[in-house]
Parts: structure tokens; sequence; C-alpha cells
């Protein structure tokens, strides 16, 4: 979990940063987190999971702050249960899955981000 929910952000950030800078000109990095990655979400038996999401937080937290100067934003959404194959495979009932988000609601958020006017 680490591996792909923090590590992978955090590479392919590093990978693509030096052009997003290079490029000069206002820019916005969107990560799809998860409501684990907040202070208030504590389920048991979650806890690496968790501790993933929380660790993408900071990064983007740390790196809204180091880009500012560039003029490139950072966000990070973070939806709740979200109804993928991913949940049915795992054994998610189908009346939970009904309460969750669809895949296309997690994309209109990044719509809405990316195309909001900077602050």
């Amino acid at each position: 979990l680490v591996n792909v929910n923090l590590k992978g952000a955090m590479y392919l950030t590093k990978a693509l940063l030096p052009r997003i800078i290079g490029a000069r000109h206002a820019a916005k990095i969107v990560f799809i987190n998860s409501v684990a990655g907040l202070p208030t979400w504590t389920i048991p038996g979650e806890s690496v999971y968790s501790a993933s999401k929380h660790g993408l937080s900071g990064f983007a937290d740390s790196l809204a702050n180091e880009l500012r100067t560039h003029r490139i934003t950072v966000t990070s959404i973070h939806p709740g249960g979200v109804d993928t194959p991913l949940q049915e495979r795992a054994g998610a009932p189908a009346d939970v899955r009904a309460s969750f988000l669809g895949a296309d609601d997690v994309a209109d958020a990044v719509e809405y981000v990316v195309d909001a006017p900077r602050a």
C-alpha cells in the first residue's frame, strides 16, 4: 500500500516536476487521496492504508508550500468510498457500495479543481 499510495505519487511527481517548473507558467497538481488521509478517519484494521494516505496528505501539503513561488498549486482530493471493481472483488456488499461515490464523481471533483480560477 505504501508503495502505490505514497511512493508512487512521490516518484511520479519527482519525474514530472522539472518539466512542470521548466514550463514557467501556472500549473496545478492534483492528488487523489482518501478520507483515510484526514485526521478524523480512524477505522480499526486500516492503519497501514491510513498511514499511506496521511503520508500523501503531508507530501501534498509540503509540496504546495515548496511550489507556491513557481505559481504551481497542489490539491488533494479526499473522497470517501468509491464504487470500483476493486471494492466488489474485496467483497464489499452491493448495498454498501450503493452508498459510495462513483468514479465519475471523483473525476468531476478533479475537473472542478483544474478548472477553478487561481486564487
